[in-house]
Order: C-alpha cells, then sequence, then structure tokens
C-alpha cells in the first residue's frame, strides 16, 4: 500500500438548523395527508407526520416533512423540516441535514478545487420556503485525518513530568486527581478489546458546552456505522481514518461568532452562515478555535510553546 501524505479534511458531520417560518407553510403542510407531496419546483415537500388528529376541533401543534429532490437518476433527502404551531415554539422550524447528503460529492469549485455536497442548495432551499435562520441549534465538524492522534494525546496526558495538560482553560495541576470531563472508552467483543479507546472530552457542569470525541473512524464504519459514504468522501482510499470531532450547541456558536466579527467582520454574521458552511477555511477556523479552548499541552519549561490539536492530528507532534 503506497503511503498517503498526512492530511486532514473538515467536513460537517451534523447540522440542525432553526428557522423563523411563515404561518402559510405550517398551513399548507398540515392541510396535506400524510405520504402526499408538494412540488415546490426544483424540490418537494414529502408530508411524513401532518399533525392531524381523530379530533377534528384539535388543532395539529407540530408537523414534519421531508424534502427531497432528484439528483440525476436517484432520489435525494436532503433533510427532515419539523414545523410547529405550539406555545413553545410557535413560529419556529427545525432543519435536520441529511447525514449522506453531507457527504455525496455535488462537484467542485473551479476556483479552489475545494469538494461540495448538497448543503449547497441550502440557501435555495429555505429561499423558497419563506423560512429566516434563527440560530445554529446543532453543528458537528469533523476533523478526518489519516494519523492515529489517540497514542500521542494519551501519552501527553500521562506525561505529566514533561508536559502541562490545559483543559477547559485551566491547568491541571494535581497528576493524581481525577480528571473531570475526560473519558476513555473501550470497544470490546467476548474475546477481545480495542487496542486504542475513544478519548472524550466535555464539562460535566455545562450540558451546553462543546463536546469533542477523538476515535477511530474506519473501525466504527466497518464495525458498527456502515457509513462508507464517509470513507469515499475522504478519499483516503485503504488507509485508516481517525476522527476528533466537535459537537457544537446555539450558545458555543454565538460565542464563536463574537469572537470572529471583530477579526473578520464578514465572517459574524448569523444571517451569513448558510453560505459560509460551505467553506472548508471557515469550517477549519470554527474547530480550531473551540478545540484550541478545551485541549492543549505546553512542555514543561517553555511556557511559550503550545502543543494543540491541530499539531496532534497533522501528525506534527510526536
Amino acid at each position: 500500500m503506497m503511503a498517503l501524505k498526512r492530511r486532514v479534511n473538515f467536513n460537517i458531520d451534523r447540522l440542525r438548523l432553526c428557522y423563523r417560518q411563515p404561518q402559510q407553510l405550517f398551513t399548507d403542510v398540515t392541510s396535506c395527508d400524510n405520504d402526499t407531496e408538494i412540488d415546490c419546483g426544483d424540490f418537494r415537500l414529502k408530508i411524513v407526520d401532518n399533525g392531524r388528529t381523530d379530533d377534528d376541533e384539535q388543532q395539529p401543534t407540530n408537523a414534519t416533512a421531508q424534502i427531497r429532490y432528484r439528483d440525476g437518476d436517484k432520489d435525494v433527502t436532503f433533510g427532515i423540516l419539523e414545523l410547529n404551531n405550539s406555545a413553545k415554539y410557535r413560529g419556529k422550524c427545525f432543519l435536520s441535514l441529511d447525514q449522506p447528503a453531507l457527504y455525496d460529492c455535488q462537484g467542485r469549485d473551479v476556483c479552489t478545487g475545494e469538494k461540495y455536497n448538497h448543503l449547497c442548495y441550502l440557501p435555495y432551499i429555505t429561499s423558497t420556503l419563506g423560512l429566516v435562520l434563527n440560530n445554529i441549534t446543532l453543528l458537528e465538524i469533523a476533523a478526518d485525518t489519516n494519523v492515529n492522534p489517540v497514542p500521542t494525546i494519551r501519552r501527553m496526558v500521562h506525561d505529566h513530568p514533561n508536559y502541562d495538560m490545559i483543559l477547559r482553560g485551566k491547568k491541571v495541576a494535581d497528576a493524581n486527581r481525577k480528571i473531570g470531563g475526560y473519558y476513555e472508552t473501550y470497544g470490546r467483543s467476548r474475546e477481545r478489546q480495542d487496542r486504542y479507546p475513544t478519548l472524550n472530552f466535555r464539562s460535566e457542569k455545562d450540558p451546553e458546552y462543546p463536546k469533542l470525541r477523538i476515535y477511530n473512524k474506519t473501525r466504527e464504519i466497518l464495525e458498527s456505522s456502515g457509513k462508507k459514504y464517509e470513507a469515499a468522501w475522504n478519499e483516503y482510499g485503504n488507509h485508516a481514518v481517525f476522527r476528533a470531532e466537535i459537537e457544537l450547541r446555539n450558545e458555543s456558536y454565538r460565542q464563536w461568532l463574537s469572537h470572529i466579527a471583530p477579526i473578520k467582520p464578514e465572517w459574524g454574521c448569523l444571517e451569513d452562515a448558510e453560505h459560509l458552511l460551505l467553506s472548508e477555511e471557515y469550517r477549519t477556523a470554527i474547530w480550531l478555535y473551540w478545540t484550541r479552548r478545551m485541549l492543549y499541552f505546553r512542555p514543561k519549561g517553555r511556557r511559550k510553546e503550545v502543543i494543540d490539536l491541530a499539531d496532534i492530528i497533522s501528525g506534527e507532534a510526536c
């Protein structure tokens, strides 16, 4: 097997957005029968649940539809649209993109050569439906690499005589005390245990704080998920892929916007997020911002030198 140059791909693995919805859209969807479709021109809304009950006097409070369209000879599910008219979410809807749509190549940018997927249709679809972005409810950015970062991270965690460990902005001062919010989980069969664990980082006090997970993605695909479209997107061939994925919620994304707006104003506007998320440079910047706040190491006696997760997954920290 030929050696593969070390590289990292920054992909969106999961995306859920909250929009302000027009009342007419809710009325149209709840007026249709289940399993029927609304023709929106270049795409369709397939009614999964119109929210109606046997009680004709009870008005629907929610409804669900699939966004679907033809792509060549196949029918694509772009995502699931959940509309609401309840007291809690009145006037709001949620759009969760279908994961295979985030890994299906639709072409390459003529200027950068960067691949793009079905996410490129998001602005057109939401504009056609009259949706206005309210917030990003869930954003998961995965950094996929052909370098296994798990042994290096575990070595630096253990090697406290030579490295300081900075977790969520605070130095882990007591080497004998349990590290809060850091977990190693192993998969196993009855015969054997995995050689390397999955590394998990999160805040035990704040459930909204970003979560970081680092693991062998190739093993996960082979043993459980079967998501071969992820491997095809990365184009690593038969080489093993390792993933460092960060999960952000609304407040974490808004913190990123507040940070970047004075530095790069064109990146600091929520209303532009649908377009910005298409850029790998933008996704990479978000991933770097949060992972550097969650975890890094510093060699003892060299306070200005920092080894962050980007150094480790690129193979620059050995």
